[in-house]
């Protein structure tokens, strides 16, 4: 039986700090890798400490805020100054009311989404082929067209080495929609509104609701506004990459199961599972779930997966092969990548492209020795695992790093979500505390296993 410990929440709230700083530094490659290895040491000695006394509890995450704010001020000020009062009086109206219980914490969700629609007015259209992938695809989709069947503007210089010689042809990348279905259809709202960012910025916003939602302890508000006003979260949304529409599928599908709403739960893991490519590799890590049947979830949000998919992939099998599967394993090496296999590379080493696949069963192994049973567990293991496979990676950038730092914050609030609970043991293998009885009285089971008891 797993007896192990929730993790240490300030450790996890200082990994993540430490792994928003080092994304800010990305120009430097040896400084942010740095950051991030050390980022990556506590999120793993978060398995093996104690929780500190209360005072350091919110002492340590006071004084990470403070530089965050400090950062995140003089990029408002950069790029749209006439939104810098917002950033100078948000920490007394905004992390003080976070600290207090009630819905005035959800200022919090107003003041990020104000942020962020500043934000994508400054940055336009930007300057990036994701976003072109992303807008294109939409109106196509709208326009009754297979994404997966169109090709898009190489908005590159033809040697520029970003995509593989067998994708580019007269300036045009002949692959249709590089991503899963799911994170096209979540761009589908922005998109009619005019903008795709426009859903990434709900995606955020919502993320933000739902971890309020779940506890009201202090750390876990301030683990919220970490990631609601990281610089990191607010260049992400306004640069239109994809990870937080994962995100927020991942933040649901959580939520859900912490209510019981365990098919909600394993349906929204599906359309997890649907949205992009590397998320497959969490499948292992389900079996953390505190849920009565992992296997059973597994198969739902399998089978959801498959029904959401397989329409685009029939309508045009080649097409999607070729975009959704092929792209991803001929893309080349990128000396550009924040991840050692590059800085190896860059160091005149060997380009080492598999490293990451050969380190993540290992890391995947060793947590689910080391992770409770508990929405905790998974989800600090989810972080450490894919922490571990993009800093190897051939490319990482910094919107991979941005999925493990939102679920590092979510991870900070499902351990205080234990601290609601006063009707049990803190530490219960499978994360069920006195309070918790409708983990078990799902609508899957009308008893549970003995094991569970």
């Amino acid at each position: 039986m797993n007896m192990n410990p929730e993790p240490n929440p300030v450790f996890l709230f200082l990994s993540a700090f430490l792994l928003s700083l080092g994304l800010l530094a990305t120009k430097f490659q040896f400084p942010a890798l740095t950051l991030l290895s050390v980022s990556l040491l506590l999120a793993v000695f978060s398995l093996h400490k104690s929780r500190l006394s209360p005072r350091q509890d919110l002492l340590i995450p006071g004084a990470c805020l403070v530089v965050q704010w400090i950062a995140l001020a003089g990029l408002i000020r950069a790029l749209v100054p006439h939104m810098f009062w917002l950033a100078a009086v948000a920490p007394v109206v905004v992390i003080l009311p976070s600290l207090r219980e009630g819905r005035l914490a959800y200022i919090l969700v107003a003041a990020h989404f104000l942020i962020g629609l500043a934000l994508i007015q400054y940055f336009g259209d930007p300057k990036i082929d994701v976003y072109v992938f992303q807008r294109d695809a939409a109106s196509a989709f709208l326009a009754g067209t297979n994404p997966y069947s169109i090709t898009f503007p190489n908005i590159f210089k033809p040697d520029s080495g970003f995509y593989a010689p067998e994708f580019v042809e007269r300036g045009r990348v002949t692959a249709g929609f590089p991503y899963l279905p799911v994170s096209l259809l979540m761009t589908l709202p922005g998109s009619l509104l005019g903008d795709i960012r426009f859903s990434h910025l709900a995606a955020t916003s919502l993320s933000g609701v739902l971890m309020l939602s779940m506890s009201r302890q202090p750390l876990a508000r301030l683990a919220v506004v970490l990631f609601l006003f990281s610089p990191v979260t607010f260049l992400v949304v306004a640069t239109s990459w994809t990870e937080p529409l994962l995100l927020v599928l991942l933040v649901g599908a959580g939520w859900a199961f912490r209510r019981s709403s365990m098919v909600l739960g394993a349906i929204l893991l599906g359309a997890l599972f649907a949205a992009k490519q590397y998320i497959v590799l969490v499948t292992p890590l389900v079996a953390l779930l505190p849920v009565p049947h992992p296997r059973r979830a597994i198969l739902v949000a399998a089978l959801c997966a498959v029904l959401l998919v397989a329409p685009f992939a029939l309508a045009d099998i080649h097409g999607f092969y070729r975009a959704a599967v092929w792209w991803q394993f001929a893309q080349p090496f990128r000396l550009d990548s924040l991840s050692f296999a590059a800085l190896i590379a860059s160091l005149g080493g060997p380009r080492i492209a598999w490293l990451n696949f050969l380190a993540f069963p290992v890391a995947v192994f060793f947590l689910l020795r080391r992770c409770p049973r508990s929405l905790a567990g998974f989800l600090t293991a989810v972080s450490v695992a894919y922490f571990v496979f993009f800093i190897l990676a051939k490319q990482a950038f910094l919107n991979y790093y941005s999925f493990v730092f939102g679920t590092l914050c979510f991870a900070i609030v499902a351990i205080e979500v234990g601290a609601n609970t006063r009707g049990g043991p803190p530490n219960s293998s499978i994360g069920i505390t006195g309070n918790d009885r409708g983990w078990i009285s799902s609508r899957w089971t009308s008893k549970a296993p003995k094991r569970m008891r």
